[in-house]
């Protein structure tokens, strides 16, 4: 089956709902109906295999000691509600805390699992620590990525990544990364 078909079937809008964002950079819902004209399959880099990527939030004060997530001034950010430091440096340009992360490492599966999880959705019920955070991005990680160690040079590296999947449907909405 190719992209476009998959996108198209009945059981993937039924479970998916895509994305519009619009001229005033709010996030609404929207599935899909029959309208994908287009797929793109882009790999998602996977070259992490610890979260030692993470230590930085509490270096720069974005998390204190124990995991406990600072909290900032709440601001509404591509749709989110950013209560905190956490939040802040996931998607805030402008934080103090954004720029520790380089664009690399923002497209690395690792860095858009622990992005899901703690940006949620309008539902979602925050931590106020780190850790149950962390702890979920590891399962997911290990769950989806098979690693292997090279005999030669004793190093973990990862043997099968994942991809990121945009549709463009005749409207040109797309579903989020």
């Amino acid at each position: 089956m190719g992209a476009e078909a998959f996108f198209n079937s009945a059981v993937v809008q039924e479970t998916l709902a895509a994305q519009s964002t619009s001229s005033d950079k709010e996030t609404k819902p929207l599935i899909v109906h029959g309208n994908v004209v287009s797929a793109k399959c882009t790999a998602v880099p996977t070259t992490l295999v610890t979260t030692h990527l993470f230590d930085r939030l509490e270096e720069t004060g974005a998390v204190r000691a124990g995991g406990i997530i600072s909290k900032c001034f709440e601001q509404q950010v591509q749709g989110f509600t950013v209560a905190d430091c956490l939040r802040e440096s996931l998607l805030c340009e402008e934080s103090e805390h954004y720029e520790h992360f380089s664009a690399d490492e923002r497209r690395e599966l690792l860095f858009r699992l622990l992005q899901h999880l703690a940006l949620g959705g309008t539902l979602n019920q925050y931590e106020d620590h780190l850790g149950p955070y962390l702890d979920t991005v590891r399962a997911l990680y290990k769950n989806l990525l098979s690693v292997q160690k090279i005999p030669q040079t004793q190093q973990i590296e990862v043997s099968k990544g994942r991809a990121e999947d945009v549709a463009r449907p005749r409207s040109m909405y797309s579903y989020p990364s």
